[in-house]
């Protein structure tokens, strides 16, 4: 009986202590990720160098300029996609400065009027030249209010601009991707709000639920010759966010250095440790507390929106 109850003890114990190394070893695994890791070298990995770009739609403001930033300093040649060409011209000089080096290129699309038949062959013909090394699908936008109470034309506008963009652009680039003699990349920007229901911004957490999903379906179906990743940052400062500030809050060219620096070893990052923290904290919420909660957040979102 001693003998059964020693066993007993010991099998419980070998439980115990494999469990407190599986953690010790998560936990190191997550500081090297978040703090040992350095931001990749898309030119060695992908060939960005020389007559190769990286093409940012929604470039000139926000996470897509902050891509645009890193990815100048880096030496890569930077297309921006955007409807505002002077703001795109203003971040092009930007880059410039940064490294003058580089090669700039503004494309004037409108990512709304996406519906239109010849819309995606007439940009593609605008970059029909470039061999691109990177995409990264960063155009969106962002309505802060209950689903009902949207026009239907701000409901297909939101589809086309964080749906249709991601999938049919994509789609036209990894054809080209294919060809390449080097590994390629995308990034697809999501949110974390695409893993976890946010009341208020409804249709934009579907949005990102979508580019998601179709992020790291396809980074299997292109794993020979593309790196695919779904970047789902918290609150990062930006337009869309209306300049949110607060401990958890990073800014763009951080939120784009924590993306790079998990581009080539992950199907998906939430990017910087603080946004890491926070994501595992609020899943330890009940359900219908973590919803309550962000209901209120995106009630007083709206209503500052409208004092502006």
């Amino acid at each position: 009986m001693a003998d059964g109850l020693q066993i007993t003890l010991y099998c419980f114990a070998g439980i115990g202590v494999v469990w407190v190394l599986v953690k010790i070893l998560a936990l190191m695994a997550a500081c090297w990720k978040y703090f040992g890791r350095g931001v990749a070298d898309v030119n060695q990995r992908y060939g960005c160098q020389g007559n190769s770009w990286a093409v940012i739609t929604g470039g000139s403001d926000g996470i897509g300029k902050g891509f645009a930033e890193v990815l100048a300093q880096q030496g890569v040649n930077v297309c921006i996609v955007a409807r505002n060409e002077e703001k795109m011209g203003n971040v092009a000089g930007q880059l410039k400065m940064l490294n003058p080096e580089i090669q700039t290129r503004c494309v004037v699309a409108d990512f709304a009027k996406s519906y239109q038949e010849d819309f995606y062959p007439r940009l593609m013909g605008k970059i029909e030249d470039l061999d691109i090394c990177l995409l990264v699908n960063n155009v969106g936008v962002v309505h802060v209010s209950r689903e009902a109470d949207l026009t239907e034309q701000q409901i297909r506008d939101l589809i086309n601009v964080n749906i249709v963009s991601h999938a049919v652009l994509q789609k036209y680039v990894v054809e080209r991707m294919r060809a390449r003699s080097q590994r390629s990349a995308i990034i697809n920007l999501s949110s974390y709000s695409g893993e976890h229901y946010a009341p208020m911004y409804s249709l934009y957490s579907g949005s990102k639920a979508f580019n998601n999903y179709l992020s790291i379906a396809t980074s299997e179906e292109e794993r020979e010759k593309v790196d695919i990743i779904s970047f789902r940052p918290m609150w990062v400062q930006t337009p869309m966010t209306e300049g949110s500030n607060g401990a958890g809050v990073i800014d763009p060219i951080t939120a784009a250095k924590c993306c790079l620096r998990d581009l080539p070893y992950n199907r998906w990052t939430i990017g910087h440790w603080k946004h890491a923290l926070n994501t595992w904290m609020l899943e330890k919420y009940p359900t219908g507390a973590y919803l309550a909660a962000s209901m209120n957040v995106g009630i007083k979102m709206a209503e500052d929106r409208k004092k502006k």
